[in-house]
């Protein structure tokens, strides 16, 4: 039996030692989860069920950044997972009488339901109030949310709520900068207050809740101690939020991992519901982001112009800061990763103001698609090829198809193909595009140069691109089928480059020679393909129009 197992055992490679550890005293193997020596002569406590490896949120340490107190969120057993309140210690030097000084560490309780709320404990004593003595063990601390003060005024609230955020993100309470949003655990949030008799500490919980309704729907509550229901005097609910409400939408909007978390708190923020006719005349008018856009877009299709060269010069526009940040959120397409530019230059403005060290961030777009996606807007969607007439004056006006009726319902039209006229387009090019049987690189570039304005935080937006032009071929029809054809049986794929002469009153057409007519008569049933196809040059085109008038 033994040899059976030597033999079984041989093979097994080189011991490794995972998952066990000699014991520091007597040498015993022990596992590393184990808590003591198995030897039972040996005495040796590897480690004991200490209180700091439990993260619980029975109790939480809060930062306000005073050494003299500690404050404490402590939760509520009795009532459930979403109700906490809080303790505060504080150590006080106390004069012995003989000329040396010792500490006294107390204890107060701010639960409502507790008997022993608002009365001071000295803990040399063991006390009897359980929230204190949830404190006396806690080891986890709050997570501090930071605040950015700048983004308060794109918060679409009440001027007087922009300014009572504002004093709270930047005051000082006795020198010591409290923070405004701390989390406690996954739902409750504590919030800085005005010192009141309510809130005594100067903080309050706030808690964003998910419950169901008996339709079974998920709904989201947000729920604060400080807010009315009620509006004094009246019997209506009100729909304002609070400040601390929008205390908490500021630090979730600061950090790109709150924003994704607390995403339907921060679309669904509430308005202020008044009467349009009571409303007073506003001062000022603000433009919003989509509008601005649809400019920008109407601005590039006018640009594409068949009397126009296909280079350009740059669209400049001033802009906000923030226009741009939405534009950017376009430009990497709604996802969660900002696409970064392709180049970044530092350079020293000489030629204009302002003459100083500039940054240019350039962003280069070679999909036609993304590029649409970027500028369409609900006004105006972007244009990437557009069609235009030429007048007998040589200018060009743009030209939209219509409904062409090829039912032959009209006067002596009974089995006639359909005329259109002569059809010119300029198209965008973008990504990679040949010349001369050279493959040459062409994209859309935005290029950003903040700062330069930089007390009003506008920038510069700069969109540089290039288009191109074709022309149709002679005489294109469309006859009943929909199928494209030439005048005379001649079809073909080679756009022509000239233009129809202005119609007489009477045209014959002559017939092609006998020679060329079974060659012309197998053509006519060929569909006619323009796209990318280069044009004729000048002795193919003589001989397809010797037989034209």
């Amino acid at each position: 039996m033994d040899q059976r197992l030597k033999d079984l055992l041989s093979n097994l490679g080189r011991r490794t030692l995972r998952g066990v550890k000699p014991c520091p005293k007597c040498g015993t193997y022990n596992g590393t989860r184990g808590f003591s020596c198995k030897n039972k002569s040996c005495d040796v406590v590897f480690k004991a069920a200490d209180d700091r490896k439990k993260k619980t949120t029975e109790a939480c340490r809060i930062s306000t950044e005073n050494q003299n107190a500690q404050v404490f969120s402590v939760r509520l057993r009795d009532k459930g997972p979403d109700y906490r309140d809080f303790v505060q210690l504080t150590t006080e030097l106390v004069d012995a009488g003989d000329g040396s000084f010792s500490t006294a560490q107390n204890a107060e309780c701010f639960v409502e339901s507790c008997s022993n709320k608002n009365d001071s404990f000295n803990l040399l004593p063991i006390t009897a109030c359980q929230h204190i003595q949830a404190t006396l063990n806690c080891h986890s601390e709050s997570e501090i949310l930071p605040i950015k003060a700048s983004l308060i005024h794109s918060l679409n609230i009440p001027s007087d709520l922009k300014d009572e955020l504002w004093n709270m993100a930047t005051e000082d309470n006795q020198g010591l900068q409290m923070p405004i949003v701390q989390r406690v655990s996954k739902t409750i949030f504590v919030v800085k207050c005005a010192v009141s008799n309510k809130f005594s500490l100067g903080f309050l919980h706030c808690s964003v809740i998910e419950t169901r309704n008996k339709t079974g729907a998920l709904e989201r509550k947000f729920v604060c101690p400080c807010r009315k229901l009620k509006i004094p005097n009246s019997t209506e609910i009100t729909n304002r939020e609070c400040v601390h409400f929008y205390a908490c939408i500021l630090a979730f909007i600061s950090d790109d991992k709150y924003m994704n978390e607390f995403s339907y708190q921060i679309q669904n923020q509430h308005t202020i519901e008044t009467n349009l006719k009571r409303m007073p005349s506003l001062d000022d008018v603000s433009l919003m982001f989509e509008q601005w856009l649809a400019s920008v877009t109407e601005r590039i299709n006018q640009t594409m112009h068949f009397g126009m060269p296909g280079n350009p010069d740059p669209l400049v526009y001033q802009i906000p800061h923030l226009f741009f940040e939405c534009l950017r959120e376009r430009i990497s397409a709604n996802g969660r990763k900002k696409r970064l530019p392709n180049n970044t230059v530092v350079f020293q403005r000489k030629d204009r103001p302002p003459f100083s060290t500039l940054t240019k961030y350039t962003w280069h777009l070679n999909n036609p698609m993304h590029v649409k996606h970027i500028f369409d807007t609900p006004q105006v969607q972007l244009e990437l090829t557009r069609s235009f007439v030429e007048n007998q004056d040589g200018t060009f006006d743009v030209y939209v198809p219509k409904n062409i009726d090829t039912s032959g319902a009209g006067p002596d039209c009974s089995g006639l193909p359909t005329l259109k006229p002569l059809e010119l387009q300029t198209y965008m090019i973008i990504g990679i595009h040949t010349v001369a049987d050279v493959e040459t690189s062409c994209p859309f570039s935005i290029e950003w140069i903040p700062d330069v304005l930089l007390q009003s935080k506008f920038g510069e937006l700069s969109l540089q691109f290039q288009f191109g032009h074709q022309r149709h071929p002679l005489g294109l029809v469309s006859d009943r089928c929909g199928n494209k054809r030439l005048i005379n049986g001649i079809s073909g794929t080679n756009p022509l480059p000239v233009s129809i002469a202005p119609r007489r009153k009477k045209s014959k057409v002559v017939a092609p020679p006998d020679s060329d007519a079974k060659d012309l008569q197998n053509l006519n049933n060929i569909e006619l393909d323009f796209d990318g196809v280069a044009p004729l040059n000048d002795s193919e085109f003589q001989e397809l129009t010797k037989s034209v008038p």
